[in-house]
């Protein structure tokens, strides 16, 4: 089996203070990441891969009544080593201002549930199949 620690890949020992290096900070609110150039085209690409996917329709705020609001987190994304893989920037939709029956019918959360993940997992180490890691950049459902 191949491990962080046979490839030489270790964490920093919080013990003497060695992970404390100074390293840049995400950041907290829109104004702190317009000001940088590497986070705009975080945003940037963010928003193209909305426009392109055709994710959301801008609508007259008269003609609706209940606007979702939403808001921009960022993460910096980073390497076993510590240093930085990209900044990752997502528009975050407020869907908790929405109330069930009066804005929407239904709900749906994509989110995995651990036993899913426990099945695939094993079916693939019985069956002896490669296992790989992959990050998707904008996954659409439809």
């Amino acid at each position: 089996m191949v491990t962080r620690s046979k490839n030489n890949i270790k964490k920093p020992s919080t013990k003497y203070g060695l992970h404390m290096v100074i390293q840049e900070m995400e950041p907290e609110n829109l104004t702190q990441a317009l000001q940088d150039k590497k986070w705009r085209g975080s945003m940037s690409t963010e928003y193209d891969a909305f426009i392109r996917n055709h994710t959301f329709d801008l609508v007259d705020r008269a003609l609706a009544t209940n606007i979702v609001g939403n808001k921009w987190v960022y993460r910096i994304k980073r390497k076993p080593d510590g240093s930085v893989e990209n900044y990752k920037s997502r528009l975050v939709a407020n869907g908790f201002q929405k109330r069930h029956g009066l804005d929407f019918q239904e709900m749906f959360s994509p989110v995995i549930k651990h036993a899913t993940i426990r099945l695939v997992l094993g079916t693939a180490v019985a069956s002896n199949w490669p296992l790989q890691q992959l990050d998707v950049n904008n996954a659409f459902l439809q």
